[in-house]
């Protein structure tokens, strides 16, 4: 994969760069890494398998409005913030540091549709004309202590016809912080009880 020397008119990476070349702009790298990073995108193997996976999902979709749930780095809000489908992206995540650092390289890009707040899902306040037509909680959602409350949360800020995809381990990763294990059954379970209908699961 190689990144083109020409940028978009929102001023970030074009359109076909790979999938996390943003993740370059980080204040930690050495030059040489974010050579590599720009070239190449995100390098760590589960990443890109998820990407594979997940990618042609919004590619068909197109949402305009998109809600990240536990964005950590950003990967998936600056590969959607690139598309002109996408008018608005907002990434929430509890750590400020990494929402800090997100804000800074979105600034440097000069990205104006993308927003970062600091905030617990799904006890953060959202404006009451918030509404998003997808809503990603990639590796985010076996963290969340109120799971049942959280897709509720969900439901209620969900356009009509909006999607939702998640991504979770189905066993954890065996981290203290996790609170749940996500399986078929289970998310099954959470999508009925907040009125959401299932249209595509697999492992």
């Amino acid at each position: 994969l190689a990144v083109a020397a020409n940028r978009n008119r929102q001023g970030c990476l074009p359109v076909d760069a790979p999938f996390g070349a943003e993740y370059s702009y980080r204040s930690r790298w050495k030059w040489y890494e974010r050579a590599m990073t720009r070239s190449f995108g995100a390098f760590d193997l589960p990443t890109r398998q998820r990407a594979r996976v997940i990618l042609p999902h919004l590619r068909t979709n197109r949402p305009a409005r998109v809600l990240d749930v536990g964005c950590g780095v950003g990967h998936w809000a600056f590969w959607l913030a690139r598309h002109g489908w996408t008018e608005r992206v907002l990434g929430i995540d509890p750590i400020n540091d990494r929402i800090e650092e997100n804000r800074r390289v979105a600034s440097r890009l000069g990205i104006d549709k993308l927003e970062f707040r600091t905030g617990h899902f799904p006890d953060m306040e959202f404006a009451p004309t918030d509404q998003f037509d997808g809503i990603l909680g990639i590796e985010s959602l076996q963290y969340i202590r109120d799971i049942d409350a959280a897709f509720h949360r969900i439901r209620a800020l969900l356009a009509p016809r909006g999607i939702v995809i998640v991504h979770v381990p189905v066993l954890g990763y065996w981290r203290e912080w996790e609170k749940h294990c996500l399986d078929s059954d289970r998310l099954r379970e959470l999508c009925r009880a907040a009125g959401l209908r299932v249209l595509h699961l697999r492992r």
